[in-house]
């Protein structure tokens, strides 16, 4: 069984966070297939859970970049989360830019990308 502990999005930058509830994500997630879970993992049976940070395009809602911000434990189990995060979709313009998030950010596409984590747990 696949658990996405997908309850609470943050939305952050590097200095200041934003808490989306449950329902913005659902409202403004249009495409976010659960990771599978993988068979060598099964087998062994690993769990765990991990937290990973997606850099969204905000005016495409793409998923630009995927980075482990806390590992699940198992390489497997990161490698699956990410790639179905990179297949999340978010709602064009739903989501607010890290520069109106943290207007001193350095990042270079700050004014463009939107900055999400998305908590991940892989449980039998």
């Amino acid at each position: 069984m696949l658990a996405l502990a997908a309850l609470v999005v943050m939305q952050i930058s590097a200095a200041a966070a934003t808490y989306l509830t449950a329902a913005q994500a659902r409202e403004w997630t249009i495409f976010a297939p659960r990771p599978a879970y993988p068979d060598s993992a099964r087998i062994r049976r690993i769990q765990g859970s991990g937290l990973f940070k997606l850099i969204v395009r905000v005016k495409t809602g793409r998923v630009q970049r995927v980075v482990i911000f806390r590992t699940i434990g198992d390489s497997a189990l990161d490698a699956a989360a990410i790639q179905a995060l990179r297949q999340w979709r978010f709602k064009p313009g739903a989501l607010a830019s890290m520069r109106q998030l943290y207007p001193p950010t350095k990042e270079p596409d700050a004014d463009e990308d939107a900055c999400v984590l998305i908590p991940i747990s892989f449980v039998l």
